[in-house]
């Protein structure tokens, strides 16, 4: 199973997934392989999911396509709404929505609502500067398409990258051709699909793995703000 995942911007998901179910996990039946494609705004992950599900396919694996948050609901048509600016929401409303969408908005509590949740197999970061990003059609006319908030956005998925130590993280450069994006996708999913037809489905942030990798995270802001205080 393929899987596309936003933080807090809009993303794409897609998923991939053998006949067999991914209840599978916990004998040694084959199953599909989980996979998730993250990146900031205008980074391709519509494009790029669209064109591995057409692949996979074409090449008779049954595929599933998902996409967060999903507007074709009733409460994804009023995210949508606020997302490109045809409403306004408080944060605990549009926190609220997102999170009956399927998943949670604030940055700050992205790991803890996921800890539980079935691992995936690789995630593929699509990884796009927001100088990159501006230049691409479209860009803007989305509430969270801003500059600060997109470089913030990047910065934590690169962040999570480090603090992940459970799932393998898997970089392709945004910047490149469609095609040759593209063909760095299918070489790591058919590694990766390959992989995952002899392992079991993990779970997100165990959570003594969560409760180190915050005591990381938060050591590691102490000792940048203390460097900040001593340059003032």
């Amino acid at each position: 199973m393929l899987v596309t995942n936003p933080l807090i911007n809009n993303a794409a998901a897609a998923a991939v997934s053998s006949t067999t179910s991914l209840h599978h996990n916990n004998n040694n039946a084959s199953r599909g392989a989980f996979i998730v494609m993250e990146g900031v705004d205008r980074c391709g992950k519509t494009t790029q999911c669209g064109l591995l599900l057409d692949q996979l396919r074409s090449d008779n694996i049954p595929a599933v396509a998902m996409r967060f948050p999903d507007r074709t609901t009733a409460i994804g048509a009023m995210i949508n709404q606020y997302l490109t600016g045809g409403t306004d929401l408080d944060d605990r409303a549009i926190h609220l929505l997102f999170t009956c969408n399927g998943r949670a908005i604030v940055l700050g509590m992205v790991q803890q609502s996921d800890v539980g949740l079935p691992a995936p197999d690789a995630v593929i970061f699509l990884d796009l500067s927001q100088e990159e990003a501006q230049q691409r059609g479209g860009y803007g006319e989305e509430r969270y398409e801003t500059k600060d908030l997109q470089i913030r956005v990047r910065q934590r998925f690169q962040k999570l990258q480090q603090l992940d130590t459970q799932v393998p993280w898997h970089v392709v450069s945004a910047a490149q051709s469609i095609e040759e994006v593209q063909a760095d996708i299918s070489k790591i999913v058919e590694k990766t699909m390959a992989q995952a037809k002899h392992k079991k489905l993990g779970k997100l942030w165990q959570e003594g793995d969560y409760v180190a990798a915050c005591m990381q995270e938060k050591n590691k802001n102490n000792e940048e703000d203390e460097d900040s205080e001593k340059e003032n």
